[in-house]
C-alpha cells in the first residue's frame, strides 16, 4: 500500500503567498515524498530530467524554500500530502 496520499491543495486568495502549485508540481512533490528518483519521476510523468528540474525550481520559488526536503516537509505539515502507516524502506 502507498504510504503517502496527495490531497487537495487548498485554494488561496489572490495575492496570497504561496502561489497555487500546478497539478504537475504537486505530482513532483508526491513522487519525491514517495522516494522516487529523478529518472523514475521523469519516466512516470513522461517528461525530461530538465523539465523535472524546472518544476522543482518553480515549486521552491513559489513556496520561498531553498531545498526540496523543505518542500516535502511543508507538504506534510500543510496537509498537501498525508503520511499513513509510514514504514521506512530498507537501504
Amino acid at each position: 500500500p502507498e504510504m503517502l496520499t496527495l490531497v487537495n491543495y487548498p485554494k488561496r486568495k489572490r495575492g496570497e503567498l504561496p502561489r497555487r502549485l500546478s497539478r504537475r508540481e504537486l505530482q513532483v512533490i508526491e513522487l519525491t515524498a514517495k522516494g522516487k528518483s529523478g529518472r523514475e519521476m521523469a519516466d512516470a510523468m513522461a517528461i525530461s530530467i530538465k523539465t523535472l528540474d524546472t518544476h522543482k525550481a518553480n515549486i521552491k520559488r513559489k513556496l520561498g524554500l531553498s531545498s526540496f526536503y523543505a518542500v516535502v516537509v511543508w507538504a506534510v505539515r500543510t496537509g498537501v500530502i498525508e503520511v499513513e502507516d509510514w514504514e521506512p524502506r530498507p537501504a
